[in-house]
């Protein structure tokens, strides 16, 4: 972790790095409470594709396989699947979105952080 301006402790962001779009998609999960049903969280990501051209190229299920499921997991609830960011993937992922600037706190609001 690194000090940023009045005593703010960041941990520095650890490989796989998911892009900037994929920073995007995980700030959304992560703002939904970790976890979506896989039907919407599909949704969202073709959105998210249209943000990063480097994401055009590859499906939801590709990044869950690239970023592995101790960070990003299909689970099954009450028959219904589920796309769940764990709780070493929302430790993974919140320095990335801090990163990218794209991390929603309070109320939605983007981060102000400059990185």
């Amino acid at each position: 972790m690194k000090s940023k301006g009045k005593g703010i402790r960041l941990s520095e962001p650890w490989e796989p790095d998911p892009g900037f779009g994929g920073a995007i998609f995980l700030a959304w999960l992560a703002k939904r409470g970790q976890n979506a049903k896989l039907s919407v969280a599909t949704s969202e990501w073709e959105k998210k594709r249209k943000v990063d051209p480097a994401l055009s190229k590859i499906s939801l299920e590709e990044f869950v396989s690239f970023v592995g499921t101790d960070y990003l997991c299909v689970i099954r609830h009450r028959g219904d699947l589920y796309l769940k960011l764990t709780k070493e993937g929302l430790e993974w992922a919140d320095p990335w979105t801090q990163r990218y600037n794209v991390k929603r706190d309070h109320h939605g609001q983007a981060s102000s952080r400059i990185y």
